[in-house]
């Protein structure tokens, strides 16, 4: 699996949980995923693990990574892993333009992600569905898990930060 740098990446919405006495449910949680995204039949929809580094010597760590064939600037990531007795999951909405976009859109405008930002309303659409659809999904999730473990449901934080999540 390659090693990517996130350096570049920016993200545009997040969301974050801890499953309280969840270690041991990381595989539970990726297949469980890696089969809703593909049993969702979303036009375009890819999903893969890759381990992904902060750096390129950085510590690595494996995401559940969700692609959308007509927004290639746009990946969702999924993290999920151990954290003490503890589960950490985590949910990114990121815009990461290759390398010639990205300098091209500092050039033009002073903002490496402002050519990636500007997408007609079609895909706008098509990226907030499917947005919501896989955080939808990785809640449904982790109900199951909460109620496999016999946890407060309650207790699930469901609410997220970014512009995704402003509606």
């Amino acid at each position: 699996m390659p090693t990517l740098n996130r350096k570049k990446s920016y993200v545009i919405s997040s969301w974050s949980t801890v499953v309280h006495n969840g270690a041991g449910n990381e595989k539970f949680v990726t297949d469980k995923m890696v089969q809703f995204v593909r049993q969702s039949n979303m036009p375009g929809i890819s999903a893969h693990i890759e381990d992904i580094s902060a750096g390129l010597f950085g510590a690595k760590r494996k995401f559940l990574i969700v692609r959308q064939s007509n927004l290639p600037d746009y990946k969702i990531y999924i993290g999920v892993r151990d954290f003490g007795r503890h589960l950490d999951v985590s949910y990114f909405v990121a815009i990461e333009p290759s390398g010639f976009k990205r300098y091209m859109s500092k050039k033009m405008a002073g903002n490496p992600y402002v050519l990636s930002q500007n997408v007609d309303m079609f895909s706008q659409q098509d990226l907030y569905a499917s947005a919501f659809i896989i955080k939808d999904y990785l809640k449904q999730t982790l109900m199951e898990l909460y109620n496999d473990l016999k946890l407060d449901p309650t207790k699930l934080e469901t609410k997220g930060r970014g512009f995704l999540d402003a509606w």
